[in-house]
């Protein structure tokens, strides 16, 4: 059981919220080698705007991918494009067994996912039909999948699907913990660092799981204070020439998902200790706590540190 060759080169985007991803798909979908979708995967019936100024029912290019991807209303899998094959009833166990078929898969070949033929193979076919579609519309030489599914990177890397790489976004925790406390004030410090570090160790086992597959780190102020450099970094990962960082995507490519007006800058943008305006000292300390050594992983410094 392997995928066709319907696609171009898959690359994901790896993180937690908050860390940038849809910003770094809209820019890379400027490249012209580069087609990213944003970092949405709506329900299915679900109407969200596309970063053209149509919606998903209205944009001519989801109209073709919807068709194209032949979901129907009794799937019990809503969303638009699965994350797994559906194989079990109930979410949650769906999602462990299909990791633990992702992880046996990646040891001793895809051959493993056929224990669940039809489901898989039902799921093979509708990425291959989604991958196929999306070359007709525009031609690109590398996809980035910007949805920061780790299950989703598993399933279809050990399926035989052509990924590439993995680009881990990384963001300071006092700057995550700031920016989820300005809509949840009611979230402690150490619940939403617990969450950050349990993300990012997630990340780190996966790399080490999948050692053939190439992994880029780039921090979200980078991506903020330094936004062709990063660009020009992941181009480069991504094995594609330089390209220029232009400022409007090249027509036919403008169907970016789950865009905010800030997702759609250029410039670049001072962030680092904006988390002050938010956080107290007392606040910090804790958070450096919880966060160990991952912190000082990551490059970042705090002065309350040895």
């Amino acid at each position: 059981m392997a995928p066709s060759s319907n696609s171009a080169p898959i690359f994901f985007v790896l993180a937690p919220s908050y860390h940038g991803a849809p910003l770094l798909s809209w820019r890379l979908n400027l490249h012209p080698d580069v087609l990213s979708l944003g970092s949405a995967n709506p329900l299915r019936g679900e109407d969200i705007p596309v970063s053209d100024g149509t919606t998903l029912s209205t944009s001519p290019f989801w109209t073709k991918m919807v068709e194209a991807i032949g979901s129907a209303e009794e799937d019990p899998i809503k969303t638009l494009l699965p994350q797994c094959p559906y194989i079990v009833h109930g979410e949650k166990l769906n999602n462990i067994l299909n990791g633990g078929l992702s992880m046996l898969a990646n040891e001793i070949g895809p051959g493993v996912w056929k224990a669940v033929f039809e489901s898989a193979n039902r799921f093979i076919v509708m990425y291959e039909r989604f991958y196929s579609a999306t070359r007709e519309w525009i031609p690109h030489k590398a996809l980035l999948d910007a949805e920061r599914s780790n299950l989703k990177f598993m399933v279809l890397s050990s399926m035989g699907f052509p990924v590439k790489g993995v680009i881990h976004l990384v963001r300071d925790p006092r700057g995550y913990v700031a920016a989820w406390k300005k809509y949840y004030p009611e979230s402690t410090v150490e619940t939403l660092t617990l969450e950050w570090a349990a993300a990012h160790t997630r990340i780190y086992r996966l790399a080490t799981s999948f050692q053939k597959m190439p992994f880029l780190t780039l921090r979200y102020e980078d991506l903020m204070e330094k936004p062709e450099e990063t660009f020009h970094q992941a181009v480069a990962f991504m094995g594609l020439p330089r390209g220029e960082y232009v400022e409007m995507a090249y027509p036919g490519k403008d169907n970016v998902l789950g865009l905010g007006e800030q997702d759609r800058t250029l410039a670049a943008t001072s962030v680092a200790g904006n988390w002050r305006e938010t956080l107290s000292p007392e606040e910090e300390a804790r958070i450096l706590k919880v966060a160990g050594p991952l912190f000082s992983e990551f490059g970042y410094k705090s002065e309350i540190l040895p």
